[in-house]
C-alpha cells in the first residue's frame, strides 16, 4: 500500500554568511604637486617640478580619457582633485557598497617615463607618499591597503623597492602597467618574480593611458580613447600568455598575478 505524506520544505537557513566587500581598484592622488614633491629625491625633484614635466597632468597621455578617467562624484566637497581626500573616499565607499577594505592603486604620479631611473624615482616617491598618508595618518579605521609601485623595466630597481617595503602591513601587492618593453614572462623579470613570490606579494597589472617609451597596443598608438579602451584587455592577455608559456608559475609556484580592469570575457 502506498502512503502519501505532506512534502517537507526546508526552513530558512540558520547560518548566515558574512560577506566582506573589498574594492580592488581605487585610485588615490595627492592633493597637489607640492604634496608629492616633498617625497622626491634630488635631482629628480628639481627635474620633475621645476621643468615642463608634471607627474599628475594629463599631457603625458596619448588617449585622453573623459574627465581624466575620474568619476564626477569623486571630487571632494572641500576641493582638490578627485580621489585626493581619504576621508571622503572612505565615506563614499561605505555608503555606496558597504566596502570594508579598499586596495589603492596610484596611477597619475607613476606614469611610464622614458628613463627607467626617473620612473623608479617616481615610484619611490609615490610609495613613500602613500605609506605616510592613505596607509598611515589617513587610515584611521584601517580601511585602506596599498599597491607597491615599481619600475618593472628596470628589474634591479624594482627588486630594491620590493625589498625595501616587504613586511609593511599596508602594502598587499606589487603594481605595474602593461606597457613593458618585453612580455612579463620574459626571464629578464625573473628577479622581480622571485622577490614578489618570496614576500607573498601578488603582481598586479593595471592598464594606463600613458605609454612612456613603450606602445599602448600591440601595433602602435591609438587615435581615440574609445579605441584604446576596446583594446585594453589585449595587453593583459599578452602578459598572461607570456607568463604561462615561459613557465614562470612553474619556476615560482608561489607567485600570484592579478589582472585588473581588463575585462573577463576573454
Amino acid at each position: 500500500m502506498t502512503t502519501v505524506s505532506p512534502l517537507e520544505v526546508p526552513g530558512p537557513a540558520t547560518n548566515k554568511r558574512t560577506t566582506v566587500v573589498v574594492d580592488t581598484d581605487v585610485h588615490p592622488v595627492p592633493r597637489s604637486l607640492d604634496e608629492l614633491a616633498e617625497y622626491y629625491e634630488e635631482p629628480w625633484r628639481s627635474f620633475e617640478f621645476t621643468g615642463p614635466q608634471r607627474p599628475i597632468d594629463n599631457n603625458t597621455r596619448i588617449a585622453q580619457t573623459p574627465n581624466g578617467g575620474n568619476r564626477v562624484d569623486a571630487k571632494p566637497p572641500g576641493g582638490g582633485p578627485p580621489g585626493s581626500d581619504p576621508a571622503f573616499a572612505a565615506r563614499q565607499l561605505r555608503a555606496m557598497a558597504d566596502v570594508a577594505h579598499a586596495i589603492l592603486i596610484p596611477l597619475a604620479s607613476v606614469r611610464p617615463r622614458e628613463n627607467p631611473e626617473r620612473e623608479a624615482a617616481a615610484c619611490r616617491a609615490t610609495n613613500k607618499w602613500l605609506a605616510d598618508t592613505w596607509l598611515g595618518k589617513d587610515n584611521q579605521d584601517d580601511m585602506f591597503r596599498g599597491s607597491l609601485r615599481i619600475a618593472i623595466d628596470e628589474p634591479r630597481l624594482a627588486v630594491a623597492e620590493i625589498e625595501h617595503w616587504a613586511g609593511h602591513p599596508g602594502f598587499v601587492q606589487v603594481a605595474m602597467g602593461p606597457s613593458t618593453k618585453v612580455p612579463l614572462g620574459d626571464p629578464v623579470f625573473d628577479d622581480v618574480h622571485r622577490a614578489a613570490a618570496r614576500h607573498g606579494l601578488p603582481l598586479a597589472v593595471h592598464p594606463l593611458t600613458a605609454p612612456g617609451a613603450r606602445l599602448l597596443t600591440a601595433v602602435g598608438y591609438p587615435s581615440y580613447f574609445s579605441e584604446y579602451h576596446s583594446e585594453m584587455a589585449l595587453g593583459s592577455a599578452a602578459h598572461l600568455i607570456s607568463l604561462i608559456f615561459n613557465g614562470t608559475f612553474e619556476r615560482y609556484p608561489d607567485l600570484r598575478c592579478v589582472i585588473i580592469e581588463s575585462g573577463i570575457a576573454w
